[in-house]
């Protein structure tokens, strides 16, 4: 957080209707003047109130230095880039990740344009890079990148050799396996060079049918094998998140959902997820840096 931004927040907890200059809190931050404990204890103590209300997801990274994320599939239509949208919204807002979205254009397409406009307002990094950007890519540390393979910007071969030439951690791939269309993902599967470190999500229309496992194990697809994600993610009549208005999820059903499949995909790369209680020692033991990050400043 830099100092203006610090000088903001505190100006904007003060009930005096002072306001605490940029240049006072780098001079703290500096050494040059003396810190006002009163100031730091108070400034603690109301975020720690915050984050008791509202809880606080945290993500021990151990020894992992950054995820990159990819989420794609030859085959097209199934919604790629409003699920990479959305978890870098989730993965943001509420887990407090530092997020890079990234979506590969090979050819020019202006379908994005609503995602980064809102993931730009949110303070998100968003932007459209040709693959040899995108393969000399380096995630900073303890980052989410989260790459948007979109079958929209390039052929079905051009997705397959991006997705096998890229080092990802996980590759999200959605489809409807209801669907006579999904053989295209079933040879996107057997192009990658990389099987192990895949992910199907069963992306299906609002109306769920209970046929679809018989329908893709006709396919060969293993539902029960461990590629698969346990539970099914119906894709919402409306989009789950206002992107061209208020920013805000359509519905509280569609943030769960996001929420749900993100910890999924954590548990996934090998992170640890916790939702510390809203009281007890753990919340206690935080330190300002560690309050300032889970209140989302």
């Amino acid at each position: 957080m830099t100092s203006a931004a610090l000088a903001r927040l505190l100006s904007e907890m003060r009930d005096d209707g002072k306001e605490t200059g940029p240049g006072t809190v780098s001079r703290w931050l500096n050494g040059v003047s003396a810190t006002d404990p009163g100031v730091m204890g108070w400034l603690r103590e109301l975020l720690r109130n915050k984050v008791r209300n509202q809880g606080v997801a945290r993500i021990d990274w151990g020894l992992t230095e950054s995820v990159l994320l990819i989420v794609g599939n030859a085959k097209g239509g199934v919604g790629s880039s409003c699920l990479a949208a959305g978890l870098a919204l989730i993965a943001t807002e509420s887990f407090n990740q530092p997020v890079r979205h990234i979506r590969l254009g090979v050819h020019n397409h202006d379908e994005s344009e609503n995602f980064q406009k809102l993931l730009r307002s949110r303070k998100i990094a968003s932007d459209i890079v040709s693959f040899e950007q995108l393969a000399n890519c380096t995630p900073h540390e303890k980052e989410f990148v989260i790459v948007d393979l979109a079958r929209a910007t390039m052929t079905p071969e051009e997705l397959a050799r991006a997705a096998s030439q890229l080092p990802y951690d996980l590759l999200l791939v959605p489809a409807d396996f209801t669907s006579g269309d999904i053989h295209a993902t079933k040879r996107f599967f057997q192009s990658l060079s990389k099987p192990d470190s895949v992910a199907f999500l069963h992306h299906t229309g609002w109306k769920v049918s209970i046929d679809f496992a018989r329908f893709a194990r006709s396919r060969e697809f293993a539902l029960w094998e461990k590629q698969f994600i346990n539970f099914i993610f119906p894709r919402s009549t409306m989009p789950p998140v206002d992107w061209e208005g208020s920013g805000k999820w359509n519905s509280d059903d569609q943030e769960a959902l996001y929420t749900e499949l993100f910890v999924e995909l954590l548990e996934r790369v090998g992170l640890r997820y916790e939702q510390l209680r809203s009281c007890g020692p753990e919340i206690e033991s935080l330190t300002l840096e560690q309050l300032l990050q889970a209140a989302g400043h």
